[in-house]
């Protein structure tokens, strides 16, 4: 399970270890948010390149960085049915406004990039685990329909061998009411026609062939070991 990150903490932290905490906090954040976006086409580079490559281009860097990661987020919102207003364009407006207001902005852009991240997170925690970040009580697991047992999945409600579909469903050919063998069903079901608990032929209370209280166990012509 992916855990949310707190503004404050990240602010206090990085202040106190003068900014060490800082960069193992960015390259957390990255790495769960390629964990949570995987399959969107893009990955987030790993923090230590961003550093890298900020200190080449003299900080122009961490601008497209910022820029690249609220567009990331706001792309896979509705993935998890998640609405999230900022995108990346956001992310660059702040971060240029920031260089006039004693870089203000840029505080408010990690507060923007945390705050989507945390959402993004508890989706994916609820999509695969079942309780978000919330705890239980949450969208159950596989809901969402891009996850690989989503309600719309492969291997979800509505799938190829999900409920209500044509393979193994509950209604499917060889389901629970289906024609064949379903609990219900015409051939072999728990109260079908043929070979049924309590069907004519073969069943368990059946006239005929056996059954259990009839040409069976417990009748008094052809029982071996039962009740005379």
């Amino acid at each position: 399970m992916i855990q949310q990150r707190k503004f404050l903490t990240y602010i206090l932290l990085s202040i106190i270890t003068c900014g060490i905490y800082s960069i193992i906090f960015w390259y957390s954040l990255t790495e769960d948010i390629n964990r949570a976006c995987q399959g969107d086409g893009e990955n987030t580079p790993n923090y230590i390149l961003v550093i890298l490559l900020s200190f080449v281009t003299c900080g122009i860097y961490t601008y497209y960085w910022y820029y690249k990661l609220g567009d990331r987020l706001n792309k896979n919102g509705p993935r998890y049915g998640i609405q999230i207003n900022e995108n990346g364009g956001t992310m660059l407006l702040w971060s240029l406004l920031g260089t006039f207001l004693c870089f203000l902005g840029l505080y408010y852009v990690v507060y923007l990039i945390i705050k989507n991240s945390n959402l993004i997170f508890d989706g994916y925690n609820r999509s695969v685990f079942g309780g978000g970040n919330g705890g239980p009580g949450g969208t159950p697991a596989g809901y969402f329909p891009n996850m690989p047992n989503g309600y719309g999945a492969p291997n979800g409600y509505n799938a190829p061998n999900g409920y209500n579909m044509p393979n193994n469903g509950y209604n499917a050919p060889n389901g629970y009411n289906m024609p064949n063998n379903g609990y219900n069903a015409q051939n072999r079901g728990y109260n079908a026609p043929n070979n049924g608990y309590n069907a004519p032929n073969n069943g368990y209370n059946a006239p005929q062939n056996n059954g259990y209280n009839n040409g069976g166990y417990n009748n008094n012509n052809n029982n071996n070991g039962g009740q005379q």
